[in-house]
């Protein structure tokens, strides 16, 4: 089980393809924390099926989803230090 999926494991968004689009989201998005979307997805129909995640209405940050994807976000934000 890979990072994202242990971290979304309890993630119920009414829909399973939804579970698994967060979690393919997250990896994509936490492999390269810095990038745009398209920049980050490995291609077009990758990218769409992002946004189209995002712009889903059964996808919020409250609740007990909401909590487990904001944790997530969290975990996956580059860090930035002060020398």
């Amino acid at each position: 089980m890979g990072w994202a999926a242990e971290e979304l494991k309890e993630v119920d968004l009414g829909d399973r393809r939804l579970n698994k689009r967060a979690i393919a989201l997250l990896d994509t998005l936490a492999a390269k924390p810095t990038m745009s979307i398209p920049s980050a997805c490995s291609g077009w129909s990758e990218t769409i099926a992002g946004y189209r995640f995002l712009a889903n209405d059964d996808v919020t940050w409250g609740g007990p989803a909401g909590t487990a994807l904001g944790r997530a976000r969290r975990h996956a934000s580059p860090v930035t230090r002060s020398c």
